[in-house]
């Protein structure tokens, strides 16, 4: 997917979401991929991105499970104490969290 396709899509994604959440949070996740949560009373939201292009492997304070908005697929993240590192995503992941 190219980039400014793929940014129109997150852009579009993340206002539907900005405009029915009332607290955001960002964080670091590694040097150059980020992590941004949209939570309400029902629903929460995190997207991940990779702003540089990085590989490897991140941790997350906990797991991220969820259906991918931009893609549809099953997103399936460890995290939290002891769990094993998750692979860093090439392209943006916005999940609806379950």
């Amino acid at each position: 997917m190219d980039f400014q396709r793929q940014f129109r899509m997150v852009l579009a994604a993340c206002k539907r979401i900005k405009s029915a959440q009332a607290v955001f949070d960002i964080s670091r996740l590694r040097s150059g991929v980020y992590a941004l949560r949209w939570s309400g009373r029902q629903e929460a939201f995190t997207a991940i991105v990779n702003l540089e292009q990085r590989f490897g492997e991140m941790s997350l304070s906990s797991a991220l499970k969820g259906q991918d908005m931009l893609t549809g697929n099953v997103v399936d993240l460890p995290g939290g104490p002891g769990a094993p590192p998750a692979a860093i995503p090439t392209d943006p992941l916005i999940v609806a969290e379950t």
